[in-house]
């Protein structure tokens, strides 16, 4: 393989490492074979001449260790270099040229191996090397083994007849003797040996050789082109991965909910990038436009259309104009050159926060569910039209009131024609019996007890649409809240502080407040860290509220790990005395002094944690 082809060159390395690993223990039961060999020898279990007996007690242990030499070098650097196979398999042809010395009749057959092994890496060039390399030792050894190995008839014929016995020389000089002997009478045991002995196993050799070569050639090939697709699949996971962080980042950051608004959205695409979307945006000091769309089709078309709608609504979102308005000025852009008839379905509304009013217009989107004093239903709504299939869009303004603790659900059908194995929708009716058949105590909780319900549901069916959800509740009063999702690392802890500080500044707390929530947080996220999952990597998530009116901070820490309640077994009270003071249970007492009130709760496979404190 041609060093200049960098792209792919690292690769192929990989695979001459892992071919080298596998030849070193392939070389390992090859010694562990000859040693089983070796013990036969000791003990009088093959049948061989007393001179033949010492030679092998001698010589094979030499053999067996420079099988498992390669062995020692699994866990060293140098079995990663390329040259390592010239070591591997010389190593290994010199063992065979050593057996088929000694053995000639047997050995012989070891040579086979020498050009087999050559497939473990997919190099022609080197699969022809060794075969030449195999044949010329395999003519040199066979001459030696006349001389120095076992007798062997098919070399040396059936002996010489001494008083009239037939005697089978056994030292080097008394066969080379009867080489002479028989020369002189026109008999050529050379000859012999190259034509009926050394050409017929060339000839199986060489065949094995070129279907050897052939298998090299083709699985070369393959690799490469192997190489190639990985090669561009991942660079196109990487564009992929790069167009997604792009898309995600024309989403709306994390809201602030300071003017008796929260709201959390969440957005599970089906492939790398998608069609779903969400918006939302503080119009003025008083209205909030929020928005949840879905592109007509999926990956990258739908994706880049997701993108010029968001545009657009940026563009058009004023003050002045109602939702309908605003939804026919987003069709027309949207209208304008698509050649390729794409289209999107986008439920849209404005809420006044002073009174809870809130006016919407509905572009052909699945209607919304409303939360009314802790009863869910569908928002009766117009159908409207689809965004960007003509030039004059047909929807119209419609109103409804929000009281406090009121919600507003914007869901795509993503969740509702999620399917599990048996081609079962989740459906419209399972989607509100949830809502309704459950008590939360915050939107966080609500949409992870949501997705995990659509999880459950599909059973492992992979998802085959874009899942948006977005939920507005309007609260009657002002609050700020701030919401993260960490993963359970060290690094998250001090994630995990900073976003207190940052929370801290915006609610005005003083320094003490703020080491008192840091320390909180440390201890409390750090538990989740050691204990919930195991030292496995789960997700935790935080939420940060403060009540303006009230003065009430609340903090609220989720994560699906095992159970794990941190409030068990520990007191209200600190002891003077640290000694008396339970092991693991300090940091907690120290949590429980801080705050007004440590509350767990194991609800749907989740540790909820929920602290108060009135500032």
């Amino acid at each position: 393989m041609a060093n200049n082809n960098n792209e792919y060159y690292e690769i192929y390395l990989k695979n001459e490492y892992d071919a080298n690993k596998q030849m070193s223990y392939a070389c390992a039961f090859g010694g562990f074979l000859l040693f089983i060999m070796w013990i036969g020898v000791l003990f009088g279990l093959f049948v061989t001449t007393q001179r033949m007996h010492l030679i092998l007690s001698i010589t094979m242990p030499i053999a067996i260790i420079v099988l498992f030499s390669p062995l020692f070098y699994i866990k060293t650097e140098r079995i990663k270099k390329t040259r390592f196979k010239n070591f591997v398999l010389y190593s290994f042809m010199f063992v065979v040229a050593f057996i088929n010395v000694l053995l000639p009749k047997h050995g012989i057959i070891g040579w086979a191996l020498c050009i087999v092994l050559t497939n473990h890496y997919y190099n022609p060039k080197l699969c022809k090397k060794i075969y030449f390399f195999t044949i010329i030792s395999m003519l040199i050894c066979i001459y030696l083994g006349m001389f120095f190995g076992e007798y062997d008839p098919g070399l040396l014929g059936n002996g010489v007849v001494v008083d009239g016995n037939i005697v089978e020389p056994d030292t080097p000089y008394d066969r080379y003797i009867m080489m002479k002997d028989l020369m002189s009478i026109g008999i050529n045991r050379y000859l012999r040996v190259f034509m009926f002995y050394y050409l017929s196993r060339l000839a199986f050799i060489s065949i094995l050789f070129f279907i050897s070569n052939s298998l090299n050639k083709r699985t070369y090939t393959l690799f490469m082109d192997e190489i190639k697709v990985n090669s561009k699949q991942e660079r196109l996971n990487t564009e992929l991965n790069v167009a997604r962080n792009i898309q995600m980042s024309t989403l709306p950051e994390d809201f602030v909910a300071t003017e008796d608004v929260e709201i959390l959205a969440d957005l599970k695409p089906a492939k790398e990038v998608g069609g779903d979307f969400y918006y939302y945006f503080n119009v003025d000091e008083s209205h909030i436009a929020y928005l949840v769309g879905d592109v007509s089709g999926k990956g990258i078309p739908s994706a880049m259309f997701m993108m010029r709608a968001i545009t657009s609504f940026r563009d058009c979102i004023k003050i002045d104009k109602t939702p309908s308005q605003i939804l026919k000025e987003v069709n027309k852009l949207l209208h304008v050159g698509n050649d390729d008839s794409m289209f999107i379905t986008c439920f849209f509304a404005i809420l006044n926060t002073k009174n809870g009013n809130v006016i919407y217009s509905n572009a052909g989107h699945t209607p919304p569910i409303v939360g009314k004093n802790s009863c869910y239903s569908y928002l009766k709504c117009n159908p409207g039209f689809l965004l960007g299939c003509t030039d004059d869009l047909p929807v119209i303004d419609e109103t409804v009131r929000l009281n406090k603790n009121d919600s507003m659900i914007l869901y795509t059908d993503g969740i509702t024609e999620a399917k599990n194995d048996g081609g079962e929708l989740y459906g419209g009716k399972r989607l509100l019996d949830f809502y309704n058949s459950k008590e939360f105590s915050c939107l966080l909780e609500q949409h992870l007890d949501l997705m995990d319900s659509i999880e459950k549901f599909s059973n492992g069916t992979e998802q085959s649409d874009d899942i948006t959800l977005l939920t507005l509740k309007y609260q009657g009063n002002k609050m700020y809240i701030k919401e993260k999702t960490l993963n359970s690392t060290k690094e998250s802890v001090q994630k995990s502080i900073e976003l207190v500080n940052e929370y801290c500044d915006v609610i005005k707390a003083d320094d003490k407040l703020k080491n008192d929530f840091s320390i909180v947080i440390d201890e409390l996220v750090s538990n989740i860290v050691k204990y919930s999952y195991d030292n496995a990597i789960g997700t935790i998530y935080l939420r940060l509220l403060y009540d303006y009116d009230t003065r009430d901070v609340v903090f609220t820490i989720i994560d699906k790990g095992k159970e794990f309640n941190p409030t068990v077994n520990v007191g209200k009270e600190l002891n003077t005395d640290v000694n008396k003071n339970k092991v693991g249970g300090l940091g907690i007492l120290i949590v429980k002094n801080i705050m007004d009130s440590v509350v767990y709760d194991r609800k749907n496979g989740k540790n909820i944690l929920t602290l108060k404190k009135h500032i």
